[in-house]
């Protein structure tokens, strides 16, 4: 079980202290590595040697070459966040509102951030938004009317036996959302249009497994009139 924030922060103060008052590199990270092991992997020796090794090259790095080191490490922390909020990041499949284009779990998706706020997307596309009735939580859905369609509401769980769709328009600066699996999803004929706000990315790829890599395509139309 990885420590809590404050039992890191103990372990560094300890570290330190070990390494001040031990002139053996070697002693330190033996013991160092000896409670790394204990806290992360309990009885696993060869996690201990390979932690003792790297606390024994790490000990012996001169302040500017460790100064250089956060500073690279710094770098590349904020390029991959930058990549991640702006450029693509990854969400893994959840639920089975999307099910076949997408199974339940266990498909690892890459979605494009370009398209945040709705910039792009067309009807057929699958995006990934923040739910409107859950704080924190995200879901995909495809994507059936885009601001200024009409679309056919049908009553969310229908079977198509004794209910009268309706026929409305999407508000603008709206889009209207359902999954592929439509008597197991919620989406738009439930909580209505949803706002281009609320939009973080359209979902491009399967990733994962890899057996299933490949393009989420848009397999809809439009109709065109004689």
């Amino acid at each position: 079980m990885i420590p809590h924030i404050n039992g890191v922060i103990e372990l560094i103060t300890m570290i330190k202290s070990m390494a001040c008052s031990d002139n053996s590199a070697t002693t330190s990270s033996h013991c160092i590595a000896e409670v790394f092991a204990d806290l992360l992997l309990p009885g696993h020796a060869i996690a201990a040697r390979y932690m003792e090794q790297f606390l024994r090259s790490a000990l012996s790095i001169s302040p500017r070459a460790l100064g250089r080191l956060a500073y690279t490490g710094a770098g590349v922390f904020c390029a991959c966040t930058w990549v991640w909020e702006h450029l693509v990041t990854i969400q893994s499949s959840e639920g089975p509102s999307m099910y076949p284009t997408f199974n339940p779990r266990g498909d690892w998706l890459l979605i494009a951030r370009r398209h945040a706020n709705g910039k792009g997307i067309q009807v057929g596309d699958v995006v990934r938004f923040n739910h409107p009735n859950m704080l924190g939580a995200h879901a995909a859905k495809r994507v059936l009317g885009l601001p200024g369609d009409f679309v056919c509401r049908d009553p969310p769980y229908s079977t198509g036996a004794g209910t009268q769709p309706d026929m409305i328009q999407v508000p603008e600066g709206h889009v209207f959302l359902v999954g592929d699996n439509l008597p197991w999803s919620r989406d738009s004929r439930n909580f209505g249009p949803v706002p281009l706000g609320l939009i973080n990315g359209k979902i491009v790829a399967r990733v994962w497994p890899p057996s299933k890599m490949e393009w989420v395509r848009n397999t809809m139309q439009p109709v065109e009139s004689d």
